[in-house]
């Protein structure tokens, strides 16, 4: 990956609260992220039939906690780097990662299920969605190729899509910007991963829109705890 913020990307996304960077992950990490995806949510689903059906959902979350090779990609300097430059932050953590694939490719995963098609009929901010504050900037990573290309830029309700449609790009993107989910029923065989930053200090609070509110408690987080580096890495500064 070789991209600099400069000052007129920082114009572009203050305008328009997107920037779409070409070419940020290679082939090879594209082949490797998808196979290690399949293998964690393939470990995981194997308790499919004792969990409630929300649950199954958060198998595509905090995927790096489980693959030290997602780890590396995901939590890497250069892509922080570049949500730093954007939203003019001297630090920020690493908040959480999760996999959006689109319905065909849920449905070979467990994943399509009420919780998650309910979550797509949804148009959400980021900072609606998650239970960190304050979110400072989102990723989102194209993994696979969509089957239809026709709809680039805008989801059927105009609003500005951040879902590139060429793997290997990202999405950068502020946490005030409405997101059509429902256009992952329309893409075929697309995948992607989106990528949160945070501030630092940031904070663990009840947010009602992020469907895995609770899920931080498992780490032994509580309501209005600051997160700590060993969970939350600082990522940049």
């Amino acid at each position: 990956m070789n991209f600099s913020v400069t000052g007129e990307h920082r114009q572009f996304f203050r305008t328009h609260q997107w920037i779409e960077c070409e070419a940020i992950l290679s082939p090879s990490n594209l082949a490797m992220i998808d196979s290690e995806v399949m293998l964690v949510i393939q470990d995981r689903s194997t308790t499919l039939t004792s969990l409630p059906e929300e649950k199954a959902f958060g198998f595509g979350r905090d995927l790096w906690r489980q693959s030290s090779r997602l780890k590396k990609i995901f939590l890497q300097k250069g892509l922080a780097e570049i949500a730093a430059g954007l939203t003019e932050k001297s630090k920020l953590r690493f908040g959480y990662d999760q996999y959006f694939p689109s319905l065909p490719v849920a449905s070979s995963l467990h994943m399509n299920l009420p919780a998650y098609r309910s979550f797509l009929d949804q148009t959400l901010c980021l900072q609606d969605m998650t239970s960190i504050q304050s979110p400072l900037c989102g990723a989102m990573l194209c993994i696979r190729s969509p089957e239809n290309r026709e709809d680039e830029g805008k989801s059927a309700s105009g609003i500005t899509q951040i879902f590139s449609r060429t793997p290997g790009n990202a999405v950068f993107f502020s946490p005030e910007l409405m997101i059509d989910f429902s256009v992952l029923k329309t893409l075929g065989s697309a995948a992607y991963v989106l990528l949160v930053y945070v501030s630092d200090p940031a904070v663990y609070y009840k947010q009602e829109g992020d469907p895995h509110c609770h899920a931080l408690k498992q780490l032994g987080y509580h309501f209005g705890d600051r997160l700590k580096e060993h969970l939350h890495p600082t990522v940049y500064g």
